[in-house]
């Protein structure tokens, strides 16, 4: 039985893979040299850029502040210059177990915004950690937010704000899935210095 090439997960993955791709060589990067900014893997990197593989949420936020974009560049094509006003529909994705949907679309690269439905019976992911700063609304639900060694329990109508350096997950925190809004910012790359 012969080995069969891995196929692409979908349009979208394809899609992904190949703004990853534009942005890691229109910055002069090795696919090396893009494993070792990003602490990803190099097979890893290769799948995402091949299509064969979808990032988990955390992994697309560290491509993206890795290559100095916002996340909806990597998913989604730019608006066409000259929009005052952008009206647009969230794409909904499953990243990590969480249906998400960005409602950002590039307008500022220092932040992204998503709807997020945390489903009840997801099992706790490994908490996860990357630059900048997130902040969430819970829209409906309860949601069992861990920053840290430190848990909130948030309802309906409460916001947390915290450094996204320090490990994180969200959970729901009763038998409902919870909606919640998650903005995170992105650093500039400009404005980031790096310290050997």
């Amino acid at each position: 039985m012969g080995d069969t090439p891995e196929q692409p997960v979908d349009d979208l993955a394809v899609a992904l893979g190949l703004r990853l791709r534009e942005a890691r060589l229109g910055r002069g990067w090795t696919l090396e040299e893009f494993a070792d900014r990003t602490g990803l893997s190099v097979p890893y990197l290769s799948r995402l850029e091949s299509g064969r593989r979808q990032p988990s949420l955390a992994a697309l936020v560290t491509l993206a502040t890795t290559v100095g974009v916002p996340v909806s560049t990597l998913l989604d094509s730019p608006a066409p210059p000259g929009d005052a006003i952008r009206v647009h529909k969230g794409q909904t994705r499953v990243v990590d177990g969480l249906r998400t949907a960005s409602l950002t679309h590039g307008l500022n690269p220092d932040w992204q915004v998503w709807r997020v439905e945390v489903p009840s019976r997801r099992s706790p992911s490994r908490p996860r950690a990357h630059e900048g700063v997130e902040w969430i609304y819970v829209l409906d639900g309860w949601l069992l937010l861990t920053v840290g060694a430190e848990q909130t329990e948030l309802a309906s109508g409460e916001a947390a704000e915290f450094d996204a350096r320090q490990p994180h997950r969200l959970v729901a925190a009763r038998s409902d899935s919870a909606h919640i809004l998650l903005a995170v910012s992105h650093p500039h790359p400009r404005r980031t210095s790096c310290v050997d």
